[in-house]
């Protein structure tokens, strides 16, 4: 009978225990719903899960997001930073300083092709945020490019970027500390690689500046030449500058730009140079929002390299004779040819015949009848150049115009009238002192 009453008591003692442990597990749970009320089910992005477990992909660079590039082009994902946790953090990633602070998302491109792109990140409204390019695991020491802001309307836009088949990039999206993630955001890669130069045409160089020095805060510029984008979206990512990016236009070419401002447009300046030397277009006056060089108001002015080619140099199978541009107006060319008897190939004796064309090459060239001076036109006659039968060699300065065509043979063997005229001036002056001299003394 004691051991009956005694097996009785334990079982209901244990009996009360679950039941209170029951009633405090509860009371915990409904407590905690109270102070954590549960989520609107749409505002909830999804992390994909390793296929191992464990972490989700695009937490750090062991499980990256991979895109394949040019293939997957052009490329958008919509995510979130928001649950993966401060992997890479300043001062470990210099080049986005301080938003590197919060949760991060990776993403790895891997390259198979060379081409130039365009990555964009809208942040939907998150502030400070900030978008870096990576040459390996984001580091201290291998950015490409990165760029930042406080503005969370404002997308953060890096292009012009060059990759280069064979390696793999890496792409991270941060913030600052506070807020310490973005709970939604939206990464586009575009293909921006613009067209082959054109037969003809010359490089040209955009200057981008900040008057203050802290980058142009989300200000944009694309250039095109006869409407055709060749750079897009370009920007100043850090400091005052200059950023300097490179097209291509022919003589003639319409040249415009667009602008898009960012915060505090009024610090950003851009120019634009023939040849990295001479300046063709300022973007207007300092502390006012850069203007658009609207349709009519730039062209091409390239001439590439102009040469002489004739019966003296078997029409450039001897090698082209090259003029010289010169310093101050990049449309003239000179240069000074010597030219003799034997290397005449024409049935008249007294003439050498000439054309001018550019880069080495027939696709441009100019001629014309007239000598010593004329109008060069495209595919047009050879010019005929006279050499004299009582001289070894004649000796031509030579003056040409690449933009209007104009050209002039001066032979240094005959002084101008003109120039006999002021040493006569000069003769007859000097001779007149002199007799007065003599009279006073």
């Amino acid at each position: 009978m004691r051991n009956f009453t005694k097996n009785w008591l334990w079982k209901a003692y244990l009996l009360i225990l679950a039941v209170m442990f029951a009633g405090a597990s509860m009371s915990w749970a409904q407590e905690k719903e109270k102070k954590e009320p549960r989520k609107d089910p749409s505002t909830i992005i999804e992390l994909p899960l390793a296929p191992e477990g464990g972490r989700a992909v695009g937490d750090d660079c062991t499980n990256p997001i991979i895109v394949s590039i040019p293939s997957e082009l052009p490329y958008s994902n919509s995510n979130t930073t928001c649950d993966r946790d401060n992997h890479y953090t300043y001062p470990n990633i210099d080049c986005m300083s301080r938003y590197a602070g919060g949760q991060d998302i990776i993403y790895r491109l891997d390259v198979t092709a060379d081409i130039i792109v365009k990555i964009s990140m809208d942040p939907q409204g998150t502030t400070w945020t900030g978008l870096g390019i990576f040459l390996g695991c984001p580091g201290a020491s291998n950015n490409v490019a990165c760029v930042t802001g406080a503005s969370g309307t404002i997308p953060k836009v890096l292009t012009n970027i060059n990759l280069v088949a064979g390696n793999q990039y890496y792409v991270m999206v941060d913030t600052w500390p506070l807020p310490s993630c973005i709970p939604s955001f939206t990464l586009e890669i575009v293909d921006v690689t613009p067209p082959p130069p054109p037969p003809g045409s010359c490089i040209y160089k955009v200057s981008l500046y900040d008057s203050y020095g802290d980058s142009w805060n989300g200000g944009l510029l694309s250039v095109y030449v006869d409407g055709v984008a060749w750079l897009i979206d370009i920007s100043l990512y850090d400091g005052y500058g200059p950023a300097d990016y490179y097209f291509y236009a022919t003589t003639g070419a319409e040249i415009t730009t667009t602008y898009t401002p960012g915060n505090w447009s009024y610090e950003n300046e851009y120019y634009i140079y023939f040849l990295e030397d001479f300046q063709i277009w300022a973007s207007g006056e300092q502390e006012t929002t850069p203007e658009d060089i609207l349709p009519g108001q730039l062209y091409g002015r390239c001439c590439g390299v102009v040469s002489l080619v004739g019966e003296f140099n078997d029409w450039g199978n001897d090698g082209d004779f090259n003029l010289t541009r010169d310093p101050v107006d990049p449309d003239i060319w000179t240069g000074t040819l010597a030219l003799t008897n034997d290397m005449n190939l024409h049935d008249d004796p007294d003439i050498i015949e000439v054309k001018f064309r550019l880069n080495a090459d027939w696709t441009i060239n100019w001629g014309a009848t007239d000598f010593p001076s004329g109008i060069g036109f495209q595919d047009g006659p050879n010019i005929p150049v006279p050499i004299g039968l009582d001289a070894p060699v004649d000796e031509y300065d030579i003056i040409f115009n690449c933009h209007t065509g104009e050209y002039t043979f001066i032979n240094r063997r005959f002084i101008p009238i003109s120039s006999w005229a002021l040493y006569l001036g000069i003769f007859l002056m000097v001779t007149f002192v002199i007799i007065r001299f003599r009279r006073v003394i």
